[in-house]
Protein backbone atom coordinates (compact mmCIF):
# COMPACT_ATOMS: atom_id res chain seq x y z
CA UNK A 1 0.00 0.00 0.00
CA UNK A 2 2.77 2.45 0.96
CA UNK A 3 4.68 1.60 -2.20
CA UNK A 4 1.58 2.45 -4.27
CA UNK A 5 1.34 5.83 -2.54
CA UNK A 6 4.96 6.66 -3.40
CA UNK A 7 4.44 5.66 -7.02
CA UNK A 8 1.30 7.81 -7.29
CA UNK A 9 2.83 11.28 -7.50
CA UNK A 10 -0.38 13.36 -7.30
CA UNK A 11 -1.53 11.42 -4.25
CA UNK A 12 1.92 11.67 -2.64
CA UNK A 13 2.09 15.45 -3.14
CA UNK A 14 -1.44 15.89 -1.77
CA UNK A 15 -0.60 13.89 1.35
CA UNK A 16 2.57 15.95 1.86
CA UNK A 17 0.61 19.19 1.60
CA UNK A 18 -1.96 17.91 4.09
CA UNK A 19 0.82 16.91 6.48
CA UNK A 20 2.55 20.30 6.20
CA UNK A 21 -0.77 22.06 6.64
CA UNK A 22 -1.50 20.01 9.74
CA UNK A 23 1.91 20.81 11.27
CA UNK A 24 1.56 24.50 10.49
CA UNK A 25 -1.99 24.58 11.83
CA UNK A 26 -0.95 22.93 15.08
CA UNK A 27 1.96 25.28 15.37
CA UNK A 28 -0.30 28.24 14.64
CA UNK A 29 -2.79 27.26 17.34
CA UNK A 30 0.06 26.72 19.75
CA UNK A 31 1.39 30.18 19.04
CA UNK A 32 -1.92 32.04 18.64
CA UNK A 33 -1.51 33.91 21.94
CA UNK A 34 2.05 34.89 21.17
CA UNK A 35 2.95 38.05 19.33
CA UNK A 36 6.56 37.26 18.58
CA UNK A 37 7.81 37.39 14.98
CA UNK A 38 8.07 33.60 14.78
CA UNK A 39 4.36 33.20 15.48
CA UNK A 40 3.54 35.78 12.90
CA UNK A 41 5.61 34.00 10.30
CA UNK A 42 3.97 30.66 11.10
CA UNK A 43 0.48 32.11 10.87
CA UNK A 44 1.36 33.88 7.63
CA UNK A 45 2.59 30.60 6.09
CA UNK A 46 -0.28 28.54 7.45
CA UNK A 47 -3.06 30.86 6.26
CA UNK A 48 -2.85 30.05 2.53
CA UNK A 49 -2.32 26.38 3.31
CA UNK A 50 -5.49 26.39 5.44
CA UNK A 51 -7.29 28.10 2.57
CA UNK A 52 -5.99 25.43 0.17
CA UNK A 53 -7.18 22.67 2.50
CA UNK A 54 -10.63 24.27 2.59
CA UNK A 55 -10.74 24.42 -1.22
CA UNK A 56 -9.58 20.80 -1.37
CA UNK A 57 -12.40 19.78 0.97
CA UNK A 58 -14.93 21.58 -1.25
CA UNK A 59 -13.51 19.81 -4.30
CA UNK A 60 -13.71 16.47 -2.55
CA UNK A 61 -17.38 17.15 -1.71
CA UNK A 62 -18.02 18.13 -5.36
CA UNK A 63 -16.22 15.01 -6.56
CA UNK A 64 -18.33 12.87 -4.27
CA UNK A 65 -21.50 14.46 -5.66
CA UNK A 66 -20.29 13.93 -9.23
CA UNK A 67 -19.52 10.27 -8.52
CA UNK A 68 -22.95 9.86 -6.97
CA UNK A 69 -24.55 11.44 -10.03
CA UNK A 70 -22.51 9.16 -12.32
CA UNK A 71 -23.71 6.14 -10.34
CA UNK A 72 -27.31 7.32 -10.72
CA UNK A 73 -26.78 7.89 -14.45
CA UNK A 74 -25.31 4.39 -14.81
CA UNK A 75 -28.35 2.86 -13.12
CA UNK A 76 -30.64 4.97 -15.29
CA UNK A 77 -28.77 3.88 -18.44
CA UNK A 78 -29.12 0.23 -17.46
CA UNK A 79 -32.85 0.72 -16.91
CA UNK A 80 -33.16 2.44 -20.30
CA UNK A 81 -31.26 -0.37 -22.03
CA UNK A 82 -33.58 -2.92 -20.44
CA UNK A 83 -36.59 -0.89 -21.56
CA UNK A 84 -35.23 -0.62 -25.11
CA UNK A 85 -34.63 -4.39 -25.22
CA UNK A 86 -38.20 -4.95 -24.03
CA UNK A 87 -39.58 -2.58 -26.69
CA UNK A 88 -37.48 -4.26 -29.40
CA UNK A 89 -38.91 -7.64 -28.36
CA UNK A 90 -42.42 -6.19 -28.52
CA UNK A 91 -41.74 -4.90 -32.03
CA UNK A 92 -40.43 -8.31 -33.13
CA UNK A 93 -43.47 -10.04 -31.63
CA UNK A 94 -45.83 -7.59 -33.35
CA UNK A 95 -44.06 -8.16 -36.67
CA UNK A 96 -44.46 -11.92 -36.22
CA UNK A 97 -48.15 -11.53 -35.36
CA UNK A 98 -48.64 -9.28 -38.40
CA UNK A 99 -46.96 -11.86 -40.62
CA UNK A 100 -49.13 -14.64 -39.19
CA UNK A 101 -52.28 -12.55 -39.68
CA UNK A 102 -51.33 -11.81 -43.28
CA UNK A 103 -50.69 -15.50 -43.84
CA UNK A 104 -54.07 -16.38 -42.32
CA UNK A 105 -55.84 -13.85 -44.53
CA UNK A 106 -54.11 -15.33 -47.55
CA UNK A 107 -55.18 -18.82 -46.53
CA UNK A 108 -58.79 -17.69 -46.16
CA UNK A 109 -58.73 -16.02 -49.57
CA UNK A 110 -57.31 -19.10 -51.30
CA UNK A 111 -59.07 -21.90 -49.45
CA UNK A 112 -62.33 -20.33 -48.26
CA UNK A 113 -64.35 -22.44 -50.73
CA UNK A 114 -62.73 -25.67 -49.57
CA UNK A 115 -64.96 -26.15 -46.54
CA UNK A 116 -63.87 -29.78 -46.19
CA UNK A 117 -60.28 -28.78 -45.40
CA UNK A 118 -59.12 -28.79 -41.79
CA UNK A 119 -55.91 -26.83 -41.13
CA UNK A 120 -53.32 -26.72 -38.37
CA UNK A 121 -51.00 -23.70 -38.39
CA UNK A 122 -47.32 -24.42 -37.66
CA UNK A 123 -43.97 -22.65 -37.54
CA UNK A 124 -40.82 -23.91 -39.23
CA UNK A 125 -38.26 -24.65 -36.51
CA UNK A 126 -35.61 -26.44 -38.58
CA UNK A 127 -34.35 -26.85 -42.13
CA UNK A 128 -32.36 -29.63 -43.72
CA UNK A 129 -30.57 -28.57 -46.89
CA UNK A 130 -28.01 -31.37 -47.05
CA UNK A 131 -26.80 -32.88 -50.32
CA UNK A 132 -29.55 -35.51 -50.53
CA UNK A 133 -32.42 -33.82 -48.69
CA UNK A 134 -34.66 -30.76 -48.64
CA UNK A 135 -36.83 -31.20 -45.55
CA UNK A 136 -38.34 -28.98 -42.87
CA UNK A 137 -39.13 -29.51 -39.21
CA UNK A 138 -42.30 -27.84 -37.92
CA UNK A 139 -43.65 -27.40 -34.39
CA UNK A 140 -46.77 -29.55 -34.47
CA UNK A 141 -47.22 -33.28 -34.12
CA UNK A 142 -49.47 -36.09 -32.98
CA UNK A 143 -50.79 -33.96 -30.13
CA UNK A 144 -52.09 -31.50 -32.75
CA UNK A 145 -53.77 -34.15 -34.87
CA UNK A 146 -50.92 -34.49 -37.39
CA UNK A 147 -50.25 -37.79 -39.12
CA UNK A 148 -47.89 -39.06 -41.80
CA UNK A 149 -48.63 -37.96 -45.39
CA UNK A 150 -50.64 -34.90 -44.33
CA UNK A 151 -50.18 -32.18 -46.99
CA UNK A 152 -48.36 -29.00 -45.94
CA UNK A 153 -49.27 -25.74 -47.69
CA UNK A 154 -49.17 -21.95 -47.61
CA UNK A 155 -51.45 -19.46 -49.37
CA UNK A 156 -49.08 -19.67 -52.37
CA UNK A 157 -49.27 -23.42 -52.76
CA UNK A 158 -47.86 -26.81 -51.82
CA UNK A 159 -44.86 -27.01 -49.48
CA UNK A 160 -44.73 -30.82 -49.28
CA UNK A 161 -46.08 -33.55 -47.05
CA UNK A 162 -45.43 -34.92 -43.56
CA UNK A 163 -43.00 -37.82 -43.72
CA UNK A 164 -42.58 -38.59 -40.03
CA UNK A 165 -44.22 -37.29 -36.87
CA UNK A 166 -43.71 -37.36 -33.11
CA UNK A 167 -45.69 -35.87 -30.22
CA UNK A 168 -44.89 -32.18 -30.75
CA UNK A 169 -43.07 -31.88 -34.09
CA UNK A 170 -42.83 -33.46 -37.49
CA UNK A 171 -40.64 -33.66 -40.60
CA UNK A 172 -41.88 -32.33 -43.92
CA UNK A 173 -40.58 -33.59 -47.26
CA UNK A 174 -40.63 -30.52 -49.51
CA UNK A 175 -41.58 -30.46 -53.20
CA UNK A 176 -37.92 -30.22 -54.27
CA UNK A 177 -36.77 -33.21 -52.20
CA UNK A 178 -35.86 -36.36 -54.12
CA UNK A 179 -38.47 -38.29 -52.09
CA UNK A 180 -41.26 -36.09 -53.41
CA UNK A 181 -43.58 -37.58 -56.05
CA UNK A 182 -47.23 -36.90 -56.78
CA UNK A 183 -49.71 -36.86 -59.63
CA UNK A 184 -49.99 -33.42 -61.26
CA UNK A 185 -51.99 -31.64 -63.94
CA UNK A 186 -51.24 -28.52 -65.98
CA UNK A 187 -53.82 -25.76 -65.65
CA UNK A 188 -54.04 -24.72 -69.33
CA UNK A 189 -53.30 -27.80 -71.41
CA UNK A 190 -54.77 -30.18 -68.77
CA UNK A 191 -51.94 -32.61 -69.47
CA UNK A 192 -51.15 -34.94 -66.58
CA UNK A 193 -47.82 -36.20 -65.35
CA UNK A 194 -45.75 -36.81 -62.23
CA UNK A 195 -44.29 -33.93 -60.21
CA UNK A 196 -41.10 -35.09 -58.53
CA UNK A 197 -37.91 -33.86 -56.95
CA UNK A 198 -34.69 -34.57 -58.82
CA UNK A 199 -31.18 -34.47 -57.43
CA UNK A 200 -29.76 -32.38 -60.28
CA UNK A 201 -32.52 -29.76 -59.82
CA UNK A 202 -32.68 -29.72 -56.04
CA UNK A 203 -29.66 -27.47 -55.50
CA UNK A 204 -31.26 -24.79 -57.69
CA UNK A 205 -34.59 -25.06 -55.87
CA UNK A 206 -36.45 -26.63 -58.81
CA UNK A 207 -38.39 -29.83 -59.48
CA UNK A 208 -39.75 -31.49 -62.59
CA UNK A 209 -42.99 -32.78 -64.08
CA UNK A 210 -42.26 -35.93 -66.04
CA UNK A 211 -44.27 -38.43 -68.08
CA UNK A 212 -45.91 -35.76 -70.23
CA UNK A 213 -47.00 -37.04 -73.68
CA UNK A 214 -44.53 -36.38 -76.46
CA UNK A 215 -47.18 -34.58 -78.51
CA UNK A 216 -48.46 -32.45 -75.61
CA UNK A 217 -48.39 -28.68 -76.05
CA UNK A 218 -46.86 -27.39 -72.84
CA UNK A 219 -46.31 -23.66 -72.44
CA UNK A 220 -43.76 -21.88 -70.29
CA UNK A 221 -45.61 -20.16 -67.44
CA UNK A 222 -48.32 -22.83 -67.13
CA UNK A 223 -49.28 -23.68 -63.56
CA UNK A 224 -48.91 -27.26 -62.34
CA UNK A 225 -51.32 -28.39 -59.62
CA UNK A 226 -51.99 -31.60 -57.74
CA UNK A 227 -54.50 -33.79 -59.58
CA UNK A 228 -55.85 -35.56 -56.49
CA UNK A 229 -55.15 -39.01 -57.94
CA UNK A 230 -53.89 -41.50 -55.40
CA UNK A 231 -55.75 -39.96 -52.47
CA UNK A 232 -52.64 -38.65 -50.72
CA UNK A 233 -52.88 -35.00 -51.77
CA UNK A 234 -56.12 -33.12 -52.47
CA UNK A 235 -56.83 -31.76 -55.92
CA UNK A 236 -55.91 -28.20 -56.89
CA UNK A 237 -52.87 -27.42 -54.72
CA UNK A 238 -50.46 -25.26 -56.73
CA UNK A 239 -47.09 -26.98 -57.13
CA UNK A 240 -45.28 -24.52 -59.38
CA UNK A 241 -44.98 -22.98 -62.84
CA UNK A 242 -43.37 -24.36 -65.98
CA UNK A 243 -39.95 -22.83 -66.50
CA UNK A 244 -38.77 -24.92 -69.45
CA UNK A 245 -39.74 -28.07 -71.40
CA UNK A 246 -37.66 -30.71 -73.15
CA UNK A 247 -38.25 -34.07 -74.85
CA UNK A 248 -36.65 -37.09 -73.25
CA UNK A 249 -33.97 -39.05 -75.13
CA UNK A 250 -36.40 -41.87 -75.84
CA UNK A 251 -38.64 -39.40 -77.68
CA UNK A 252 -41.72 -40.86 -76.03
CA UNK A 253 -42.32 -38.29 -73.30
CA UNK A 254 -41.63 -34.69 -72.37
CA UNK A 255 -40.39 -33.28 -69.07
CA UNK A 256 -41.11 -29.81 -67.72
CA UNK A 257 -38.85 -28.07 -65.22
CA UNK A 258 -40.98 -26.38 -62.55
CA UNK A 259 -40.25 -23.39 -60.37
CA UNK A 260 -42.03 -24.16 -57.05
CA UNK A 261 -44.81 -21.87 -55.87
CA UNK A 262 -43.32 -21.79 -52.37
CA UNK A 263 -39.70 -21.07 -51.51
CA UNK A 264 -39.40 -23.89 -49.00
CA UNK A 265 -36.03 -22.75 -47.70
CA UNK A 266 -37.41 -19.35 -46.65
CA UNK A 267 -41.00 -20.08 -45.61
CA UNK A 268 -41.68 -19.55 -41.89
CA UNK A 269 -45.38 -20.24 -41.32
CA UNK A 270 -47.12 -23.25 -42.90
CA UNK A 271 -50.45 -25.04 -42.63
CA UNK A 272 -50.94 -28.78 -42.34
CA UNK A 273 -54.12 -30.11 -43.94
CA UNK A 274 -55.24 -32.68 -41.40
CA UNK A 275 -58.45 -33.64 -43.21
CA UNK A 276 -60.10 -33.23 -46.62
CA UNK A 277 -63.11 -35.50 -46.58
CA UNK A 278 -64.13 -35.41 -50.23
CA UNK A 279 -60.79 -36.64 -51.58
CA UNK A 280 -58.94 -38.46 -48.87
CA UNK A 281 -59.98 -41.80 -47.46
CA UNK A 282 -59.09 -41.97 -43.78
Amino acid sequence: MIRKIFHNKPLFITLCLILVAAILTIAGYAAKDRSDPVSGIINTIAAPVRSGISVLKEQLVTLREVLSQNHDLKNENEMLRAKIAELEKTVRDNEQYAEENESLRGMLDVYETDTDFTFCMATVIGRNALTWNRTLTIDCGVADGISAYDPVVTAEGLVGYVSSVDVSSCTVVTVTDTAMSCSAILSSSHETGVAEGKFDLMSSGKLQMSMLPADATVSVGEVACTSGLGGILPEGLVIGTVESVFTEVNGLTQTAVLSPAVNTMQVRTVYVITDFREVRQK
